[in-house]
Order: structure tokens, then C-alpha cells, then sequence
């Protein structure tokens, strides 16, 4: 059916499960007031996790040495220096030598007058010093230092913080499903203006109806990957400046190529190895005329057709995830200080690209980025926290609801060997790398291989920037979107007038930066790497969740 937007057209695919109007640039005309609860009909658990934030669990070394014999039995000192004066006091043991022994021959035996030192002067007795009593405690004589009879031994390995805690996680693979002719990726919403597509949301269908019991649980957005600009036909949006009142800390407008692609690969694969459709949104406009992953006065620089399509691609990723929660149901799960958070079963992926000229500028970086609103100096740095789970009891990061399910540690979730990152690159290197790319292209930070990004970035063997002296490079934490869509009230904070607080509830997300390796190759390196990801994605939820 036909939905009207002012001056706009927006289409929509009937279903039993959509709402009668599309969401508008008037954000009460869609969601209601920021202060109205939403009312869910889908299936509902109460989850009270054990946190698994326990100690490293370390085997000591074991060192052993040389035992040196027993000291030998000593016998008192007689204080007069003489065993024949008192023959109680004579030394036991070995038999005396008689040619030295007084007792040997009495005829020899001196008188029991004391010794005297031999520079003690006779002339005068009296001047003689008066000798030290000798301490009867006996003492033993100094052993010499034996050597180590044990082999040489290694210095202990040190283990990385996920190492410690997550070095037993279960990683499993999902069944593949390839039995489904009938489903099929259609475009279920779209707006334009002057006939041209600005932001466009794709889901399931069946036989041609959208058909929401064929959703995967996974949102995928793409807000920097369009490349409608004036030469495509756009230029009735002016471009947006770098600098200015909009751009206090100066604006970007470089789109992250292929990303676009990418999005729709992913959805493809998915269905093909699963059978199920994740949700994907696009902005089809370039990002010199709209930046999607930015609050609205930097995204649109005032300009009305780019705040309404900004308004646009954010409430078509707000109804995907509205969908979800009605096909997927929500839990809560309680921190262990007491706080209740209640989340979706699913997940949101922003899906971005980076140049990484400051880590290698020939090639770029070759690691995938995977942010989640965690900083690489404090939050993501274990020397600050290991386990991740230390970092706070309350929110932190975008995945406040994953960290908290039963059996889940945030440490692990977000760089354990089950994590998104471990699980791409394992697969990476399992196909024997990404055709005619460095074994080290599509790898994860973090990850079970890197634990810190921060410790990266300082690292001259990789980061050039640091190695020219120009400061660290750059780590990317995530931005405005998976902030705002973390939570189910996207409009309740740093939109509308007044707002300051991020509302409903959670859903996990995270931001994807994507290499040059793998965005700007070909196409066969691009649909290697759609088809990993699609494996690695659908497993993790799959552990995550269970199956659907």
C-alpha cells in the first residue's frame, strides 16, 4: 500500500505485522510520546546470570634443586682448649691421631695451665690479657653452595587476559538451511524525493508479501555508503561543509566505499546458508549531502530534504528492530548489583570503512574494527580491566543486555574466541586467508588474537604513525547510531528539544569498520568475505540465543 509523507512518497509491502503509517520526521506521530510505554505481545524470560568474572586460573611452575647432605653432629667446645683437662669434655667422632694426641702417652701430656697466645708477652704475667671465654654453643661450619641437580626451566608464559577467561568457551558453527525456494529479499519501505531513492529498508517476503517469520534477528545498517551526489542526480541537497557552525570540530564527508554492497551481500548470504533474512537500511545519499551517523544538526547542516531523510533512515532502522522484538521476544537480566535491564533478542550491526592510512599508509590497516562504545585507552585496556566485566556494574558499551544472560562474560563476548572478531578471522584463515590478501586482512580488533587495540596503536611494528612520531593511531570505538539504537526510544536523547536520556529498552549493537583489503578489492574478495561473515554472524547469534 501507499503511504503518504508530506511532499515525500514512501512505499510499504503489506503485512498482518506492520504498522498502518510509516514514521514520519514527527517522532510522537510514530512512536507516541518519549514517556508512553510500548506494549509487547512477544514472549517474555527473566534472567538472573551468574557473572562469570572469576581469577585467572594459573598452574605455578614447579622449580626443585640439589638437596644438600645433613649438617654433621658436633660436639661441644671445651673452653679450656684442652680434651685431656676434662675428659668428659673430650670430642667424639673419629679416632685422634696418636702422634698429636697428649693422651696418647702421659709422659707427654702437658700441664693444664692455659695456652697462651703466641704474641702474648712473659716478661710480666700480669700484663698478660686475660683470654675471652670460648661460647660452648657449637656452630656449624659454612656449607659449600651445591649445584641444581633440576633441568633448566622456561620463563612462565604470560596469558592474555581473554586468554584467562574465556580459554574454554564452546564456539559452535549453525547448521546451514538451504531448503527455502519460496523466501526472497524485497524492499519494504523506501523515501524519495524528485524521483530519486534517498534511504531505502529491505526485508523478508514470501511469494512477494513481506513475511516477518522469515526474519533473521539481525538489523544491518549502512549510513555511509551511498553515492548519490550532485553528479547522480542529487544536487537539489547542497553539499555539507567541513568546517563551520556546524562542524565545530570539523566535519567528514568521504563516503566508506562498498559498504553499501556489502550490507546487501551479508543479507544475501545469510539467506542463502540459513534461510533466514536479516533487516537492512540504506542510505542511497552520499555523505557530502547526508551524514546518517551523526546527531541531525551535524548530519543535515539545516538543510530540510537531508533532516527528513536522516529522520527517515533512523525510524526505518527503529521499525526493523520494532519488528524483532515482536518476532524474537525480549528477557531480563539483572547486574549484580540488583538493576534490571530488559533487552532484545537481537542484534544491530553499523556497517562503516576506514582508510587506515595512519597504520600503513601504501595498504592501510588490514583489521577489522569492531567497536562498542568501549575506549581503547580505560575501557578496552587490561591493564585497566581484566576481566572487561570489571569496567562497571552499571551500562557500559553497547552490549548492557548480552553481558548479563546466563553463562556470558562481557570479556568474552567481546573478545573471546567465540567473539564476532575470533569468529571472522578464525574462518579467515581456515579458507586459507582472503584470496590474494595478506594473512593478516580481515583479522579483529579486539579480539583472542588482539586483546588491546590500544597496545596496537602504539606499536610502531604496526602502526606507522606512532613510528613517525605523529601520536597513536586510530582505534574506532563506534559512533552516534549504535549509541542512539542501543536502546528501543531512539528519539529520547540528543534529537528532539529537551531530551537527555536514552529510553526503552536494549539491543545489542555494534560498529563494524571494514579495511580497504576487503571493501576496495573486487567483487569475488567482497562476496569470500560477505559469505565468512555470514557464517561467523549467524553462529555467534545462534550460541547467543539459541536457535530460531
Amino acid at each position: 500500500m501507499l503511504l503518504q509523507v508530506p511532499g515525500k512518497v514512501t512505499t510499504l509491502y503489506n503485512s498482518t505485522s506492520q504498522p498502518s503509517t510509516l514514521p514520519s520526521a514527527n517522532p510522537s506521530a510514530y512512536f507516541g510520546s518519549s514517556d508512553e510505554p510500548y506494549v509487547s505481545t512477544a514472549s517474555h524470560t527473566t534472567y538472573r546470570p551468574t557473572v562469570q568474572t572469576g581469577e585467572p586460573s594459573l598452574t605455578p611452575t614447579s622449580f626443585t634443586s640439589g638437596k644438600p647432605s645433613p649438617s654433621p653432629s658436633l660436639s661441644p667446645i671445651d673452653p679450656t682448649n684442652n680434651p685431656s683437662a676434662n675428659p668428659s669434655n673430650a670430642p667424639t667422632g673419629s679416632p685422634v691421631n696418636p702422634t698429636n694426641s697428649p693422651s696418647a702417652n702421659p709422659a707427654n701430656a702437658p700441664t693444664a695451665n692455659p695456652i697462651k697466645p703466641t704474641n702474648s708477652p712473659t716478661a710480666d704475667p700480669s700484663t698478660e690479657p686475660t683470654p675471652s671465654p670460648i661460647d660452648p654453643t657449637p656452630f656449624p661450619t659454612p656449607l659449600p653452595t651445591l649445584p641444581s641437580t633440576s633441568p633448566p626451566t622456561d620463563p612462565p608464559v604470560v596469558q592474555t587476559c581473554p586468554e584467562q577467561h574465556c580459554a574454554n568457551d564452546v564456539v559452535n558453527d549453525a547448521t546451514f538451511d538451504t531448503a527455502c525456494p519460496d523466501v526472497t529479499i524485497t524492499t519494504l519501505a523506501t523515501y524519495e524525493h524528485n524521483n530519486k531513492l534517498l534511504i531505502e529498508l529491505k526485508g523478508p517476503a514470501r511469494t512477494g508479501v513481506y513475511s516477518p517469520a522469515d526474519a533473521a534477528d539481525l538489523v544491518i545498517i549502512a549510513p555511509h555508503g551511498g553515492d548519490c551526489d550532485d553528479d547522480e542526480g542529487c544536487d537539489f541537497i547542497p553539499d555539507r561543509s567541513r568546517t563551520g557552525p556546524y562542524c565545530p570540530d570539523g566535519c567528514t564527508t568521504a563516503a566508506d566505499s562498498y559498504t553499501r554492497e556489502i550490507s546487501e551481500l551479508l543479507q544475501a548470504k545469510i539467506l542463502a546458508n540459513y534461510c533466514k533474512v536479516p533487516f537492512v537500511v540504506i542510505n542511497h545519499l552520499h555523505r557530502i549531502k547526508l551524514d546518517a551517523n551523526r546527531e541531525i544538526s551535524e548530519a543535515a547542516q539545516g538543510n530540510a530534504i537531508a533532516e527528513e531523510a536522516w529522520f527517515q533512515f533512523h525510524n526505518l532502522t527503529n521499525y526493523a528492530q520494532q519488528q524483532l522484538r515482536t518476532q524474537f521476544g525480549t528477557s531480563d537480566v539483572i547486574s549484580p548489583i540488583g538493576d534490571t535491564y530488559r533487552g532484545v533478542h537481537s542484534l544491530l550491526i553499523d556497517m562503516h570503512g576506514y582508510s587506515g592510512n595512519d597504520w600503513e599508509p601504501t595498504d592501510g590497516a588490514p583489521w577489522i574494527q569492531w567497536g562498542y562504545r568501549l575506549s581503547d585507552d580505560y575501557s578496552l585496556n587490561p591493564d585497566e580491566f581484566c576481566p572487561l566485566d570489571d569496567r562497571s556494574e552499571y551500562t557500559a558499551g553497547t552490549w548492557t543486555h548480552a553481558r548479563w544472560m546466563p553463562g556470558r562474560s562481557y570479556e568474552c563476548l567481546v573478545r573471546g574466541p567465540g567473539s564476532l572478531a575470533s569468529r571472522v578471522a578464525s574462518h579467515i584463515d581456515a579458507r586459507g586467508g582472503l584470496p590474494g590478501q595478506l594473512a593478516q586482512c580481515g583479522h579483529g580488533i579486539p579480539s583472542y588474537e588482539y586483546e588491546s587495540p590500544w597496545a596496537l596503536a602504539n606499536d610502531p611494528e604496526y602502526c606507522n604513525k606512532y613510528d613517525q612520531g605523529n601520536g597513536e593511531c586510530r582505534y574506532y570505538a563506534g559512533g552516534f547510531d549504535i549509541d542512539v539504537h542501543e536502546r528501543m526510544n531512539w528519539t529520547s536523547v540528543g534529537i528532539l528539544p529537551d531530551s537527555s536520556e536514552l529510553l526503552g529498552d536494549h539491543m545489542n549493537t555494534v560498529q563494524v569498520e571494514l579495511p580497504r583489503c576487503i571493501r576496495s578489492s573486487d567483487d569475488t574478495i567482497r562476496e569470500e568475505f560477505a559469505d565468512i561473515l555470514s557464517v561467523a554472524v549467524y553462529s555467534f547469534l545462534r550460541d547467543l540465543y539459541g536457535p530460531i
